[in-house]
């Protein structure tokens, strides 16, 4: 028996084949690590479809846990309750990179100003 299922369900949804996003039909993940001598970090990655998302915006929102990480573009979910980017988690010093990362990705086109959502991710 796995824990999941000695916990209490939650929602009205039924969980998925591997109770993971990737369940979500188009969800997808992907993850990069660089192990460069003293240089240990890494990016994952999560996009709600594989579609524009700047122009086919999904429902979003945000809840804040302990306070303690850095984030980028919460606000903006808070306040549109939509998700532009994909979601970008890395460690502290990488939340505005991936910021500068995502946002020519999805702002190439004229008008396009997306805000990116990117969370830091503690490695403990």
């Amino acid at each position: 028996m796995m824990l999941r299922h000695l916990l209490p369900h939650i929602g009205n949804l039924p969980q998925g084949l591997r109770n993971a996003i990737t369940d979500v039909a188009g969800v997808t993940v992907g993850h990069h690590t660089l192990a460069a001598q003293e240089v240990q970090t890494g990016v994952t990655v999560v996009r709600p479809h594989a579609g524009d998302l700047f122009r086919d915006r999904v429902p979003a929102a945000a809840a804040v846990l302990n306070g303690f990480g850095k984030s980028v573009g919460l606000l903006q979910i808070e306040e549109l309750g939509v998700l532009e980017t994909p979601i970008a988690l890395t460690n502290l010093l990488g939340a505005c990179r991936g910021n500068g990362a995502n946002t020519p990705m999805h702002g190439g086109q004229p008008g396009n100003r997306p805000q990116p959502a990117h969370g830091q991710s503690a490695g403990l």
